[in-house]
């Protein structure tokens, strides 16, 4: 039987205080939850697999999972099939405003994931991809090309929304903060 070791870094704790403080309109929780939820459903897969994972390491930029089989498709999918399906139950299957909007906040947190910037679900998913159809050599280029399309095609979009009051600013935050650990690993 595998023991999963739990590291939590410094990091995890203030990126979740400045979330929590400075979340104004009351969905942080709502959002936490969200994603705790996406995870249970990479660790379900593991599980599935007979694969528990290894170590769960809460960091700033997010929850990381290690094991075994955590390039497994299903593994990599799992969260965002568990946001999708909680999207369908809670926006479809209640007439209640906050259960509406845990459900597109589970839709977001899917469709988030599914974006190639590492370290998304989508940046994996498009990596397993990518060694089925060209060489090697060739996989880090097109990555990185498709992580900077990404980024330069989203932020626009986000301080259009951020300037226009639209966005929240704890999401900002934090995918200022993804990027900039994205730019400080690939140095």
């Amino acid at each position: 039987m595998v023991k999963t070791k739990i590291e939590l870094k410094f990091s995890f704790l203030a990126v979740l205080s400045v979330i929590l403080c400075t979340d104004t309109e009351g969905t942080a929780l709502q959002c936490l939850l969200a994603c705790a939820l996406h995870e249970a459903g990479h660790i379900t897969a593991m599980l599935f697999s007979g694969n528990p994972p290894e170590k769960i390491v809460f960091a700033g930029g997010g929850i990381k999972l290690k094991g075994k089989n955590d390039k497994n498709p299903a593994v990599i999918i799992g969260g965002c099939f568990v946001n999708f399906i909680l999207f369908g139950i809670f926006y479809f299957l209640s007439s209640n405003y906050s259960f509406k909007l845990f459900g597109i906040i589970n839709l977001l947190t899917g469709v988030f994931n599914l974006i190639p910037v590492c370290p998304l679900d989508g940046y994996h998913l498009l990596e397993i991809v990518l060694i089925k159809l060209i060489s090697p050599e060739k996989i880090g280029k097109v990555l990185k090309i498709t992580e900077i399309t990404a980024c330069v095609l989203s932020a626009p979009f986000i301080l259009i929304f951020f300037f226009r009051g639209s966005v929240n600013f704890s999401l900002v935050i934090f995918l200022f903060y993804l990027f900039v650990v994205d730019i400080i690993e690939n140095l």
